[in-house]
């Protein structure tokens, strides 16, 4: 009787298994557009109001340059302004996209290695949290051409 209990048991537990293990991935694919970039409201109506004038352009294969112009207001010395420019590099690691700034220049002038690191702390925690958000499932591919990023996933159906 104890080994046909422990024998039900076992068959019990297996089920759950079986029946995960036949569920198939279904690839989706999501197509966002430069022009959806620059018209989305992060990049119309940035959260810092010191960012202006945003833009953003998809380079293939795997870059994209963010310009715009920082202004720095302060009571004592009025308002100060610099353009920027951004380089990042996209890179598909563990089933999630990561962003790298490589490059940024500010009116003209290379940012220091420090400065660089700590956007690159902020932008990752960031992008990641979007792509949690908007992306259901697995990143299995990713492109980026001239005028999109085209993400390929994998859900469970």
């Amino acid at each position: 009787m104890k080994k046909w209990l422990v024998l039900v048991a076992l068959v019990g537990m297996l089920i759950p298994f079986s029946m995960v293990a036949a569920q198939s991935a279904v690839t989706r694919t999501i197509t966002i557009t430069e022009d959806d970039i620059n018209a989305s409201f992060a990049i119309t109506n940035p959260v810092r109001r010191q960012f202006s004038d945003l833009a953003v352009d998809l380079v293939a294969p795997d870059r994209a340059v963010m310009t715009g112009v920082y202004t720095l207001r302060s009571a004592r010395s009025g308002t100060t302004s610099y353009n920027f420019a951004a380089t990042y590099t996209l890179s598909l690691i563990n089933g999630r996209i990561f962003v790298s700034l490589d490059n940024l220049t500010v009116n003209g002038g290379a940012a220091s290695p420090s400065i660089v690191n700590q956007i690159n702390t902020q932008i990752n925690a960031s992008w990641l949290r979007y792509l949690q958000n908007e992306i259901p499932g697995r990143i299995t591919a990713f492109e980026v051409t001239d005028t999109a990023l085209i993400v390929t996933y994998a859900v469970r159906s």
